[in-house]
């Protein structure tokens, strides 16, 4: 059997279920539920900045805001104060401001800005590109390719006041507040009774943390100091406290990571879907429904502490949640999951927060599996090298370069092994089993994505 990692708020389940025939079945079937695969997979990757232009110089790499094209002049006026803090650090040809339209696709927005893919033009189109309103009116999918080659964020905020609240908080950040400290905190549960946890917090938290005096941790080895709640520490209240800057392990670390089950499962109708999916499931949850009291959402952070940080959350929804659910029952219609999509309320909540917002907030769309830490390559580097990068001071859209070029060359396989198994018989078993695994593994890499300016770096 298939299981993801998230749990479903009524039941205490996995969100999903299902076997490897049933689900490879599903892929194959160009005819069904699978037929929109072709349409999705990327290209190959494309590191096509001019040779001159240096990536994490974003003076010259360039910056974009795209806004939807009815997009309402207080959410416009709102963002202008970052708007204007760009303008101040980037090469006037540069820094520009586009329009979507309903519909486009990546190619067709990138052609009417007078740019290929695979050729990117600082003067036309900036490679930091800020994507303004939600995946309702401007799609995760759209996100997803344009992220092959750019270094692309999102603001998706319900209210001005937010969108006013984050463009003042990275301005004062980047420019008055004092630094926060070069601390790595690690936040993660490990249900003895639950392999989804114990993989993230055996295989992607634990090679990350010191291992006895004599061996540093990933933050170490860039100059940081590690800070680790995990397991039977990774609770609501641990988590709290970490987020309100009152915890003895760490006051104000400059980068957060959590690895846990993200909340799902709420129906389209439930008002408290919006609310509640995505939030974080701590280690007080002992099976069973999930309530309120076990679990970290956006409503519990009202005194957070958190600006200037960077927060990486590695759960189902913790970004956001589509519409149509990504893995449809076979033999049944695409499920409707969300009257349209939306971006997570945890995260929205701490970019906006009162008292000063996070600079970014790295997480994932739909359900999280355990394919980009444990794979054929058996290596979590992805993860490392984008912790290494935004503890370094990289702007955090690039630091995501491996996770978008995995997402690409994955892609790409996929293409061939699909192509593989529905024209050539005796791909057999093996040729379905590599089938599969590419298809999760692809699936689980290209749904990470960076909520907030992608041009913020960390400064510690």
């Amino acid at each position: 059997m298939i299981v993801s990692n998230g749990i479903d708020a009524h039941t205490g389940k996995p969100l999903i279920e299902i076997s490897e025939d049933e689900l490879t079945d599903l892929i194959v079937d160009a005819e069904g539920h699978g037929g929109g695969l072709r349409q999705r997979l990327g290209t190959k990757p494309s590191k096509a900045l001019p040779w001159q232009v240096v990536p994490t110089d974003v003076s010259h790499a360039g910056w974009s805001i795209v806004f939807a094209h009815d997009e309402s002049d207080e959410v416009r006026q709102a963002l202008e104060p970052l708007v204007q803090h760009r303008r101040d650090q980037v090469e006037e040809d540069c820094h520009h401001r586009h329009e979507y339209f309903p519909g486009e696709e990546m190619v067709d927005w990138l052609a009417r800005q007078g740019v290929n893919p695979g050729a990117i033009d600082p003067s036309r189109v900036g490679y930091y590109i800020l994507l303004v309103g939600s995946p309702a009116r401007i799609p995760f999918e759209f996100q997803y390719m344009l992220d092959i080659e750019y270094a692309v964020g999102r603001v998706a905020f319900d209210t001005p006041k937010e969108y006013r609240q984050y463009a003042n908080s990275v301005v004062d950040s980047e420019t008055f507040a004092p630094a926060r400290e070069k601390v790595v905190a690690y936040w993660g549960t490990r249900h003895p009774w639950d392999r989804a946890t114990k993989l993230s917090a055996d295989h992607l938290l634990g090679p990350l943390v010191p291992d006895g005096a004599d061996q540093r941790g990933l933050a170490e080895r860039h100059g940081f100091r590690s800070a680790a709640l995990i397991g039977e520490q990774a609770t609501k209240a641990g988590l709290l406290e970490l987020l309100a800057g009152n915890s003895a392990a760490a006051r104000r670390p400059s980068l957060l990571v959590t690895a846990s089950h993200g909340l799902g499962g709420l129906a389209a109708d439930d008002p408290e879907q919006r609310l509640r999916h995505g939030a974080l499931v701590t280690q007080d949850w002992n099976r069973g429904p999930v309530g309120i009291d076990v679990t970290v959402a956006g409503t519990d952070i009202s005194g957070a502490q958190v600006h200037g940080m960077v927060a990486f959350l590695f759960a189902c929804y913790s970004a956001g949640t589509p519409m149509i659910d990504d893995f449809p029952v076979r033999g049944q219609p695409a499920r409707q999951i969300a009257d349209e999509p939306f971006v997570a309320h945890l995260p929205q909540r701490l970019l906006a927060h009162p008292n000063g917002g996070a600079l970014a907030v790295i997480g994932h769309v739909e359900r999280a599996w355990g394919y980009s830490i444990v794979s054929a390559g058996g290596s979590q580097q992805r993860f490392e090298d984008a912790f290494a990068q935004i503890m370094c001071g990289v702007p955090v859209g690039h630091s995501m370069r491996m996770f978008n070029d995995a997402y690409a060359v994955l892609s790409a396989t996929l293409t061939r092994q699909l192509n593989r198994v529905t024209h050539d018989m005796s791909a057999g078993a093996g040729g379905r089993r590599r089938l599969l695994e590419l298809w999760m593994e692809r699936t689980d890499v290209q749904n990470y994505v960076v909520l907030g300016d992608p041009a913020v770096r960390v400064r510690a």
